[in-house]
């Protein structure tokens, strides 16, 4: 399956990053110049990314994210939710819409409206499977 290959192969590059880093797993891909971030929380992935890229500022951008099958070839079951973070403002948890399924992975969409200055985008992961939450805040972005 080309998608779990790309997952591996980007969980791989981002353990070598961290570890080379000092940092934790759970640490997003710096997405200042491409616009996605990914994480491995557990025995599974979850990559982010907007669109269009470079994100404009003021203007609606789709918020996509999909958590991946496991490693035991389990589904991801649960929900996704996001929350846009400037400093002094953190927003409330928005639950995005899962709009498609790929070979297993969810995929997750939402319109977003980017300010004009920098923006964590954060994720409030809630999977069924193993009843855990991850909140995954350390994505950042500078919108055009």
């Amino acid at each position: 399956m080309p998608t779990r290959n790309a997952h591996g192969a980007l969980a791989l590059a981002l353990t070598v990053l961290l570890l080379a880093c000092g940092g934790a797993q759970e640490a997003a891909v710096p997405a200042d110049s491409d616009g996605s971030a990914s994480w491995e929380p557990g025995e599974w992935a979850f990559d982010a990314e907007l669109d269009p890229w470079p994100a404009p500022a003021g203007r609606p951008v789709t918020l996509r994210a999909v958590a991946s099958v496991d490693d035991y070839d389990e589904s991801f079951s649960g929900s996704v939710s996001y929350r846009l973070a400037t400093p002094g403002d953190t927003g409330s948890w928005t639950r995005m819409t899962q709009v498609g399924d790929e070979e297993g992975d969810r995929v997750y969409e939402a319109t977003v409206t980017l300010p004009d200055r920098k923006v964590g985008i954060h994720f409030l992961v809630s999977r069924s499977n193993d009843g855990t939450t991850h909140e995954l805040t350390d994505w950042a972005v500078v919108p055009q």
